[in-house]
């Protein structure tokens, strides 16, 4: 349920957008669609690239299951390792119908290039970075600290939104002071590509906290020792 929160409310939120660009659309566009509707079979296999759906999303849930049922019933468990090995191998079909047969691939692979991958390599490790996060700072608050619920998810919420609230905030300053008013796509994408250096100072800026306090944590627990080895008076 938690690790399907983000993705859903992603998605349902693209779908809600779809559907009032639908009303939205220029007519030339619409007209272009509406060409296209009449031939059921290039719209689901070729345009929506329905086999590479269907093996990419079912490759995912199922690594995805077996990945996180293997903390709770253990790798020795045949549904689990099983269940990894079919997601792996749907995966690698996916793959191949991306690769070779897929006219209007979900993921272009010859546009992608090396630092594209890099890019999505950071950010699938940055959203995993968050997921553990979240999720053992609620366990932190829940379990070891014994507070509420409710008391957990305000803390949690509150921390997490605020922080992506006035990150968005910082941000759109940086784009609109060196975008040029967006007036060409170049001064869009300058726009775009200094707030990834908002993103670099931001994770930087993490970093510093992080080793602050470990430094500080190392530090109070030396002063213990000490304090407990000092001779009473």
């Amino acid at each position: 349920m938690f690790g399907a929160t983000a993705p859903g409310g992603s998605t349902l939120g693209a779908t809600f957008s779809a559907v009032i660009g639908l009303f939205a659309m220029p007519s030339r566009v619409q007209s272009h669609r509406q060409q296209k509707a009449g031939d059921f079979r290039h719209l689901v296999l070729e345009e929506l690239d329905m086999p590479g759906t269907i093996t990419g999303v079912a490759a995912l849930v199922l690594i995805n299951l077996a990945w996180n049922q293997a903390p709770i019933a253990g790798w020795s468990q045949p549904y689990v390792y099983v269940t990894l090995i079919l997601g792996f191998l749907i995966l690698a079909v996916f793959f191949a119908i991306e690769i070779r047969y897929a006219t209007h691939p979900l993921i272009p692979f010859d546009t992608l290039s090396s630092d594209m991958s890099f890019t999505l390599g950071a950010i699938a490790c940055g959203w995993g970075c968050f997921g553990i996060w979240i999720f053992y700072s609620w366990q932190l608050l829940l379990v070891l600290r014994a507070e509420s619920p409710l008391l957990a998810a305000s803390l949690v919420s509150t921390v997490v939104n605020y922080g992506a609230s006035i990150a968005l905030g910082f941000a759109g300053t940086v784009e609109v002071n060196v975008n040029n008013c967006g007036l060409t796509e170049a001064d869009v994408l300058k726009g775009y590509g200094e707030v990834l250096y908002v993103v670099i100072g931001l994770v930087w800026f993490g970093v510093v906290i992080c080793v602050a306090f470990l430094v500080n944590t190392k530090t109070q627990r030396k002063k213990s020792v000490m304090d407990q080895d000092k001779p009473e008076a």
